[in-house]
């Protein structure tokens, strides 16, 4: 598997999961966004940079558009169940704090391992890397632009000086 096949799998892990974070905040009257949990991801996501030589801002800056994409398939997740007014069963929704939020945490922090791999071995992300990127993103819930934004912050991504 290519460096650019394992992040995209991983984006594609985390944008399959906020699914659960949507489900959750449906089924307990929760908005999607959550402002206090945004910047807890965003300091965790510098010391984590940090901790790993990458610049600190940049990788900010790429989370922060993860977590905008993120929010975009909540909203449009949650969106749908209005249209089709289904029924959350409360079966179906895993915990959020012991269950959902830890495993994002794991591929945030592996997320950040492979993005600071593929800078060490073959350096920045480039304009060449976007055909692979696009068709490797699967979640139907973004739209090609949205990718697009995506990919422009993870091409800013660079190693710490």
């Amino acid at each position: 598997m290519s460096e650019m096949e394992e992040i995209c799998n991983v984006i594609n892990q985390r944008l399959l999961l906020v699914l659960d974070v949507a489900l959750y905040k449906i089924h307990n009257n929760q908005p999607i966004e959550d402002i206090q949990q945004e910047k807890r991801i965003l300091v965790h996501s510098k010391y984590v940079a940090y901790k790993r030589g990458v610049n600190e801002e940049t990788l900010a800056n790429f989370f922060n558009m993860l977590m905008v994409a993120a929010k975009l398939v909540q909203y449009r997740y949650f969106a749908q169940n209005l249209i089709h007014q289904h029924m959350v069963d409360s079966q179906q929704v895993k915990d959020l704090n012991g269950n959902v939020r830890p495993e994002l945490n794991k591929l945030g922090q592996k997320l950040i391992c492979l993005i600071q791999q593929k800078l060490e071995k073959s350096g920045p992300f480039t304009e060449t890397e976007w055909n692979q990127f696009i068709q490797m993103i699967s979640n139907d819930c973004l739209f090609d632009s949205e990718k697009r934004y995506l990919f422009e912050s993870l091409k800013q991504i660079r190693l710490s000086e």
